[in-house]
């Protein structure tokens, strides 16, 4: 991945303040480590309270990894406000591989995440998450994501 390519994600999430753009910094597929993915995501709060919000969302791989595969995912989220500028959350929904290879006999399964959020300013966050997608045929895709 070149400079410029970084440098336009980070300006186009700069841009939506509910946009998010994500790296996969670490995954693995059957037992194999996947190359790294850029994941591109929106989440709408839904419901607020003084230390709680939750809502919907969703992301879609921009790039392929697994190689010839993008898993996509709609999930609802959680967030809790640990403190003003750290915020946990969890995230449970579906999953959808685009799987262009014939490998996975089912395309649907599971999708879990749990991360952390770290505020700068109210618009400008980072998070760091656990990704799991647990497709109906048992194949899983572990994701350590930035």
């Amino acid at each position: 991945m070149n400079i410029k390519n970084l440098l336009f994600i980070i300006l186009f999430a700069f841009s939506f303040s509910q946009v998010h753009m994500s790296y996969e910094l670490n995954g693995k597929f059957e037992n194999n480590s996947s190359d790294g993915a850029f994941l591109v995501g929106y989440n709408h709060m839904m419901f607020k309270q003084k230390n709680v919000n939750s809502g919907i969302g969703v992301e879609f791989s921009v790039t392929e990894s697994p190689e010839n595969m993008r898993f996509n995912s709609l999930y609802s989220i959680v967030n809790y406000n640990v403190e003003e500028t750290w915020n946990l959350y969890s995230k449970l929904g579906l999953s959808y591989c685009e799987d262009n290879t014939g490998i996975l006999s089912k395309n649907t399964g599971l999708f879990l995440g749990v991360g952390v959020n770290y505020y700068f300013k109210e618009k400008f966050h980072i998070e760091l998450d656990i990704i799991h997608h647990i497709l109906m045929d048992m194949n899983i895709l572990d994701l350590f994501i930035l």
